[in-house]
């Protein structure tokens, strides 16, 4: 007996029958199999019997027609075709949209989103993702989500030094692979601000002429894109007492400040210094320091040309130092101050109010010495002279007249130290 149609599941065992035909004849027969698509994944043996001879799964078929032929050695007899139908077949997972190409922004924040590779599986199985990396350090760089597809970044890429990434991507379905999808991942330029070489400058200077160029060390910017740096200066208010070279950065003092004529230790200009590449990006740096003396604070900025411009800052202080005061420098930590100890107007012994007070307390006491000296000269000199022209010494009077006169002299003494 033949049926028109047959099914059963690809997860049937191999030699397990699934079809016999009833044969009947007085004869043997010798019976064969022909499938349709071909090759066969079946047996069939000369009773009718038709097993599985292969891995249903793997052939992946879920439709197949067959023709039974019996043959006696004088009639050979075909049936009509038989329909078999496969359930369960697992059909491998597909790659919807790759080979691709994709771009990602250099600078971009770890975990953007860069590719969404799509898959389609007409057995609703759950993926699992997985990726091979060209060169082997961009797995470094990317990452492919094992249950969405979705490639991402893992660091912040940098156009100037990460290569393009060829990856090589597959879809495991629990049973099957799809055949692999490859993606190429090129890094994308952003337009840079210009980089200082320090975040701080600190640079003490004495009082100079105009047109002296100051030695600040490490005054420079640097473009990621290799561009020229252009500087420029501005100190708003204070204008006229820096310049700075357009191509090298260097800053001159075209405006000499002395301290003595602005009666200040400290003076503050606020500048800003811009370095600029080609494309109009800009980065400013900041001067900065404690020392004595005039401080030029600039805000020193280079900026490029993009769209919005960028910019980035360092700071840096240029101070100067009186060089006709004798000045104290404070620590670093401290606002730039300094005492001033003397001028080059007022070099002399009465230059000060210190010096004035004291030569006039030298004098009173001077004067007071000299007036009890005085009195006590008259007093054992003159005083007994006098007394002596009116009246007659006795001899014991002599001896006492002799040891004033001793005793005057050693007071003398005395006060001549005192004076000295």
């Amino acid at each position: 007996m033949l049926y028109t149609s047959v099914t059963f599941s690809a997860n049937t065992a191999l030699n397990t029958a699934v079809y016999t035909a009833t044969i009947t004849n007085n004869l043997p027969v010798v019976v064969a199999l022909t499938c349709d698509p071909s090759p066969c994944p079946f047996n069939v043996d000369n009773s009718g019997k038709v097993t599985v001879a292969a891995d249903l799964q793997s052939n992946g078929v879920s439709l197949y027609t067959w023709s039974l032929e019996a043959d006696d050695t004088y009639n050979t007899v075909v049936s009509q075709n038989i329909s078999v139908i496969i359930t369960d077949i697992n059909v491998a997972p597909t790659i919807t949209n790759l080979n691709d190409v994709a771009t990602v922004l250099e600078n971009q924040p770890i975990g953007t989103s860069v590719y969404h590779v799509s898959y389609s599986d007409v057995n609703g199985d759950t993926p699992t993702f997985s990726a091979s990396f060209t060169p082997a350090a961009c797995a470094s760089m990317y990452n492919i989500g094992t249950s969405d597809g979705i490639v991402s970044t893992r660091v912040a890429l940098d156009f100037e030094s990460d290569p393009s990434c060829s990856m090589v991507v597959d879809v495991f379905d629990g049973r099957a692979t799809s055949s692999p999808g490859t993606l190429t991942i090129n890094v994308a330029d952003v337009d840079e601000t210009p980089v200082w070489l320090q975040a701080g400058y600190t640079y003490s200077t004495p009082e100079v002429p105009s047109g002296t160029a100051l030695a600040v060390a490490g005054i420079s910017a640097t473009d990621p894109e290799g561009a020229a740096i252009s500087y420029s200066i501005g100190c708003g208010s204070d204008s006229g007492y820096l310049t700075v070279d357009p191509t090298s950065g260097a800053v001159t003092m075209t405006a000499a400040f002395d301290l003595e004529v602005s009666a200040v230790n400290t003076h503050t200009l606020a500048c800003t210094l811009t370095a600029a590449d080609a494309t109009g990006q800009s980065s400013g740096a900041d001067l900065s320091g404690a020392a004595v003396g005039a401080t030029f604070s600039l805000t020193m900025t280079a900026t490029d040309g993009g769209t919005p411009p960028l910019s980035d800052t360092a700071v840096v202080m240029v101070i100067v130092v009186s060089t006709t005061t004798t000045t104290t420098t404070t620590t670093a930590a401290t606002t730039a101050a300094a005492a001033s100890t003397g001028s080059e107007e007022s070099t002399g012994f009465l230059s000060s109010t210190e010096s004035i007070v004291f030569f006039v307390l030298a004098c009173v006491i001077s004067a007071m010495l000299a007036a009890v000296l005085g009195f006590l000269v008259w007093k054992f000199c003159c005083r007994n002279a006098y007394t002596n022209g009116a009246t007659k010494v006795a001899p014991n009077q002599g001896t006492n007249q002799s040891n004033k006169y001793e005793v005057l002299l050693v007071n003398i003494g005395l006060y001549s130290v005192l004076l000295g």
